[in-house]
């Protein structure tokens, strides 16, 4: 995470806001894939968004045909 912010030219994220965003990770089945997502949410919103994560999380499950867990 942080060199994908480091080489977008962003400030390294802190406290609350990183607790959140790491959180998001648990299931992205690779570090590549977590990786990718990261840069993904900074293209799309110049940030780390836990919601781009999520979703990119969300694909990369069903891309491995692995049964998707339920969110309550």
């Amino acid at each position: 995470m942080d060199h994908v912010l480091e080489s977008a030219g962003l400030p390294q994220i802190r406290g609350e806001d990183r607790d959140r965003i790491l959180a998001s990770v648990p299931g992205l089945l690779t570090t590549i894939e977590a990786e990718s997502a990261f840069a993904l949410s900074v293209v799309e919103t110049r940030g780390l968004d836990p919601a781009v994560i999520a979703r990119e999380k969300s694909r990369a499950v069903k891309k491995s045909g692995l049964p998707e867990p339920v969110l309550a």
